[in-house]
């Protein structure tokens, strides 16, 4: 198997031997050969039998591109029951319109959802906070720089893949499904949100606001299962 992106390459085979072979017919000149450690700003572990996935230089990156490295730790990674909503959002041509226009929104939010694919505990605050990346109010910019502080304060955490290949108590798919009831300010709609474990490992994680009005907690969870 081979997965190719931009110029960054890797491979894998049954044996080594076998991936040699591949190597020496390979039309193109590889650079490295050697066992996967970095790729796409990730950083590649393997300990116990398990593959551990980080970001901390992309995150370091970030913070410094952002210039929040001085600021407090965060442990969560939005304020507990902060409300977000589209009646925040400035009035065009107002004092807070012109400045929020001038800050890397919409910059920042790209670069925290790249790396919400290895810390799926982002994807929830980012899924609101992206609503709002037209005409951010100050409160949402200050919302959206508290994920990169809580990412910074959490660098160190890693997404463990593989933690239960060879035990057999684990079921092989686990689906685990929430969902709010009328959750968004805006439209009151509900949030789902889902996460897939493959013996034990987190493989997906969604967060996303759902499509109908749903009348109770029950039914916007049976919602979110169905998605």
């Amino acid at each position: 198997m081979l997965v190719g992106h931009v110029d960054d390459c890797i491979g894998a085979a049954d044996t080594k031997s076998c991936f040699q072979r591949f190597i020496k017919r390979f039309k193109y000149p590889l650079s490295s050969c050697g066992a996967l450690s970095f790729v796409l700003k990730i950083k590649v572990r393997k300990a116990h039998n398990c593959v551990f996935l980080s970001q901390t230089s992309y995150i370091d990156e970030m913070v410094a591109k952002f210039g929040m490295a001085d600021a407090n730790p965060k442990l969560t990674p939005m304020e507990p029951g902060l409300k977000l909503s589209k009646a925040q959002q400035p009035e065009i041509g107002s004092a807070e319109h012109e400045l929020m226009a001038k800050t890397p929104y919409r910059q920042l939010l790209g670069a925290l959802l790249y790396a919400s694919e290895n810390r799926p505990d982002i994807k929830g605050p980012l899924s609101v906070l992206a609503r709002f990346g037209h005409n951010p109010a100050s409160l949402h910019w200050k919302a959206l720089k508290r994920v990169l502080v809580y990412l910074y304060t959490t660098r160190g955490r890693e997404l463990c893949l593989g933690r239960g290949i060879k035990d057999n108590t684990q079921d092989a798919l686990t689906i685990f499904v929430d969902a709010d009831h009328c959750g968004c300010q805006d439209t009151k709609r509900p949030t789902s949100g889902v996460m897939i474990s493959l013996r034990g490992s987190t493989i997906d994680c969604i967060s996303k606001r759902q499509g109908p009005v749903s009348n109770s907690t029950p039914a916007s969870k049976l919602i979110a299962l169905q998605k």
